[in-house]
């Protein structure tokens, strides 16, 4: 194989993002100067060598093209890149990671158009309410480590609630598309308090009357052909966020991918968008409780 990566090493040991760039300055080209070529933004070119957004084969095979690469080192680019691709990011949860962890989601759904989110277990984090959001951040921050609260985790809480907050701001953007869909059981699971219930039940009517969120209910007497097991959210054909208790993985393969949009689409065919009624039930489930 032809030294591409130079006194870098081995291609393996590089990051997609780093080979790329080596192979663009040993061409002697600017960033500029490849997107012209490639047919690509620049702003694209930047995102694939520094790493924030996933350096699709195709666009690697494009790239390594437009800039005059032997075979052999194409070849070699294009195959990091297809590991890189179809591997799963572990984020493996602890309380300190939890505003960090905020931040990386907010930026993959502010880079996406379309965003599908099923959640059998909890009200999804772009619609809750910021007393939700406490008591579900609260409760799993105290059991991934129960020794470390304090003042530090009080503050680390807010923190994260108020990163989740800034996440829906994406609601408001016209040019995005939201679909959710939940199972009735989380309607049922009382987070927080009766009051805080009522408060989220009252959001979600808010957010879902908005022109680009839609809502759907798994209603409990429903047969599915497959079960709900976990949580994720899809963002456009990019990627999917799967998440479990203790871990959140990210997955940017394309089998993967269309797995997660044929689940999504058999909940959502089973589905009901007529969730009025449903939400009025435990509107007045809470408001008994509270006068209790």
């Amino acid at each position: 194989m032809s030294d591409v990566f130079g006194s870098l090493g081995d291609v393996g040991r590089l990051s997609i993002g780093a080979a790329l760039r080596f192979a663009r300055l040993r061409a002697g080209l600017t960033g500029a100067d490849l997107a012209k070529r490639a047919g690509m933004s620049q702003a694209k070119v930047s995102r694939l060598e520094t790493g924030k957004s996933p350096a699709d084969p195709v666009d690697v095979r494009t790239l390594a093209q437009a800039m005059g690469l032997p075979a052999d080192e194409a070849e070699a680019l294009e195959s990091l890149a297809t590991q890189t691709y179809e591997r799963m990011t572990d984020w493996r949860a602890e309380p300190r990671g939890l505003p960090q962890r905020q931040d990386e989601v907010g930026q993959l759904e502010r880079q996406s158009s379309e965003i599908r989110v099923f959640n059998p277990s909890v009200i999804p984090g772009l619609l809750q309410t910021s007393s939700y959001a406490r008591a579900v951040i609260t409760t799993l921050a105290s059991m991934l480590a129960p020794e470390s609260a304090g003042q530090d985790a009080g503050k680390n809480l807010v923190t994260t609630v108020s990163r989740r907050m800034s996440r829906q701001e994406i609601l408001a953007s016209a040019t995005k598309r939201f679909h959710f869909v939940i199972t009735e059981s989380v309607l049922g699971a009382g987070v927080g308090t009766p009051e805080d219930m009522i408060g989220q039940l009252q959001q979600i009517r808010y957010l879902t009357g908005l022109p680009n969120v839609s809502l759907k209910i798994l209603p409990a007497r429903s047969f599915v052909t497959v079960a709900p097991m976990h949580s994720f959210e899809l963002l456009d054909r990019r990627a999917v966020i799967i998440d479990l208790f203790n871990t959140s993985m990210t997955a940017q393969s394309r089998s993967d991918i269309r797995l997660y949009h044929d689940l999504f689409e058999r909940f959502d065919l089973a589905a009901t968008a007529d969730v009025d009624a449903l939400l009025d039930e435990y509107t007045e489930y809470y408001r008994r409780q509270v006068a209790v």
